[in-house]
């Protein structure tokens, strides 16, 4: 089985302060993309199984074109 992760941040980019701390203000980023201290708990997940996509809430990610166009994309290769 193949999973894939879309993930979203209110940050501008991966170094927008408001992105690290707020995240898509209802998962942070790490969680989303499973990063974690711990590699017991940590997601062994590809890069190209994984899009985050930046400007946008938790709730965007349900409607937003772009995630849209990204899980059409995953579902052809």
């Amino acid at each position: 089985v193949d999973y894939f992760f879309a993930a979203a941040s209110v940050g501008q980019d991966d170094r927008d302060l408001k992105g690290q701390v707020f995240g898509d203000f209802l998962v942070r980023l790490p969680s989303a993309t499973g990063a974690h201290a711990d590699d017991a708990r940590r997601l062994p997940i590809r890069p190209q199984q994984c899009r985050v996509f930046h400007g946008l809430s938790h709730f965007d990610l349900l409607s937003h074109e772009q995630v849209q166009q990204q899980i059409v994309d995953w579902f052809g290769e």
